[in-house]
């Protein structure tokens, strides 16, 4: 009887640090409480739309690597580059590469305030998956965002980022809420050489109903001359 108290006690305390663990990460990227979900959705969303293991992948935002560590996992050694403009959030990042056994994928972590303009000069990606960041860029930023995504893009590659379009506005930590409409991605999509496409709302994709985010609009972003 006693044995069987102390397992269950163990087990309890072993859940709660996990879930201590969990919810300190995710106090650095939000929602709070869909943590796992988060995680699955991206990984699940990239690979149904094409992303191979041999592909270049540019996480913007990546915070502690929610999103990144089953992305890193997936792709093969040197494919993911995480940025984010928290210097904190990458040194937070590159301890959950050690913690996950991810270092021998070697995936590439920049703190930049400027979307990796002094990091990735040459280098083009496949995709670049810009989750749960951009309604929180000034318009100015924002701008800045779609230059760098048109420059970073290969010919062929794609980026997908949600925005706020019908939601209310506020603010998380440091950072804006916005809410804008589709238009004003249209014409900085149209100033930047790209073209942009609505796919639908999270929800729509399975993202989880527990956070207003599932009304998100999914944005598809190519450079305007693919194809030609």
């Amino acid at each position: 009887m006693l044995s069987k108290l102390f397992k269950k006690l163990v087990g309890s305390t072993g859940q709660n640090k996990a879930e201590q663990e969990e919810a300190r990460l995710e106090a650095m990227v939000g929602p709070p409480g869909v943590w796992q979900e988060s995680r699955d959705f991206q990984i699940r969303f990239l690979t149904q739309k094409g992303l191979k293991k041999n592909d270049t992948v540019l996480d913007i935002g990546c915070g502690p690597l929610r999103g990144g560590v089953p992305l890193i996992g997936y792709l093969d050694n040197g494919m993911y580059v995480g940025i984010d403009v928290r210097s904190e959030v990458i040194e937070e990042a590159k301890k959950q590469v050690a913690k996950n056994g991810l270092e021998g994928k070697s995936p590439r972590l920049f703190a930049t305030s400027t979307f990796g303009e002094e990091w990735l000069k040459e280098d083009r990606f496949d995709y670049v998956w810009c989750f749960q960041v951009v309604y929180h860029l000034t318009d100015e930023l924002a701008d800045k965002c779609f230059a760098r995504i048109a420059t970073l893009l290969k010919p062929d590659g794609v980026c997908y980022c949600n925005v706020n379009i019908e939601g209310d506005e506020g603010e998380w930590k440091e950072f804006p809420y916005l809410k804008r409409p589709l238009g004003f991605y249209q014409d900085l999509a149209v100033k930047n050489g790209l073209t942009v496409s609505t796919l639908g709302q999270l929800k729509d994709f399975g993202y989880t109903d527990k956070v207003p985010g599932q009304f998100n609009d999914m944005l598809e972003l190519r450079s305007d001359c693919a194809g030609k």
